[in-house]
């Protein structure tokens, strides 16, 4: 079983913690690429600290926020004020994991050492036998991508366009452009095949293929011919690759034996095609009609190889 992996994300500028008018943007692009490089190593991930983004308020960075960390299946598991004041009441600090209905729980209270309250996510330790390896992917389906251009046309942009600071209008466009792409384009968690019946499929082979799966969605969505070659190209050179691999794996363990002729049966029954398909006889009687009842032609074999025994005992 993996360990968990835990997250703790501060937002800091030069020391300094953010400011609301800082360049969310920057942050959440890198939060983005950290989630989808660490959410494959492990089986739990659980992201905390002080954002600095006021989730108690419908903002456009608070709806970035939940967009992205949503994409991986992370809900904010704080949802009263962590940082009161005299004249404010913000919900700033937050801890974010994945939703398991009666396993996580969380409570906040006052620290009397800071102005911001203690947040404690309570975790239950899950039975090994239910934990499974996961990964995340996106499809780029020919339906999805026509909700995507969809939902595109019938956005309004009135956000880009009521500002007149280009980094605003720029910051509104890309926000609802996010909004709706992880909307139409979801990351969906998978659980790893785990294949005994080839061990000598390697990483390496694993990765040939996923850039196989990600060229192919790409030549269903262009005509350029230099990337239908390049699938191509790359296509054979992963085929080549198997039987490579494959060939070298079976040699090594024949000659790593013990039991040189013993191993190599093994090696031929494992790359064996088996039929278990019932196969039935058909045969035609003295009068040419075809007889395909296997009790009928069990029959007829009978009959015909108990003649001589017959004849020889009258």
């Amino acid at each position: 079983m993996q360990s968990p992996i835990i997250l703790y994300i501060i937002l800091e500028e030069n020391g300094v913690e953010l400011s609301p008018s800082g360049d969310i943007s920057v942050f959440l692009e890198n939060l983005f690429t950290l989630l989808d490089e660490i959410c494959v190593l492990g089986d739990v991930v659980v992201v905390a600290g002080d954002f600095n983004i006021n989730l108690g308020e419908n903002s456009s960075a608070a709806r970035s926020l939940i967009s992205i960390l949503s994409c991986f299946k992370l809900i904010p598991y704080v949802t009263e004020p962590t940082r009161v004041t005299a004249s404010s009441s913000t919900l700033i600090d937050n801890i974010f994991a994945e939703e398991l209905p009666s396993t996580y729980s969380c409570s906040v209270g006052f620290s009397h050492v800071s102005d911001h309250k203690y947040q404690c996510l309570h975790m239950e330790s899950l039975p090994q036998a239910d934990v499974k390896k996961f990964y995340y992917r996106r499809s780029f389906s020919e339906e999805n991508i026509a909700r995507f251009q969809s939902a595109l046309n019938s956005e309004s942009w009135h956000g880009v366009f009521d500002d007149r600071d280009f980094n605003t209008q720029f910051q509104s466009f890309y926000d609802v452009l996010l909004y709706h792409f992880n909307l139409c384009f979801p990351l969906m968690k998978r659980p790893v095949r785990q294949s005994s019946s080839s061990p000598w499929y390697n990483n390496e082979l694993r990765q040939m293929a996923t850039e196989l799966r990600e060229l192919s969605t790409l030549c269903k969505n262009t005509s350029d011919k230099g990337i239908l070659n390049l699938y191509k190209l790359k296509k054979d050179h992963y085929t080549k690759t198997i039987e490579t691999t494959k060939k070298q794996f079976y040699n090594n363990l024949i000659v790593n034996s013990n039991n040189r002729s013993k191993a190599s049966w093994s090696v031929i029954r494992s790359t064996s095609k088996s039929s278990h398909e019932s196969r039935h006889i058909s045969v035609h009687d003295d009068n040419g009609n075809l007889i395909g009842v296997p009790e009928e032609v069990v029959n007829l074999f009978g009959e015909h190889f108990n003649k001589p025994l017959a004849n020889k005992n009258s």
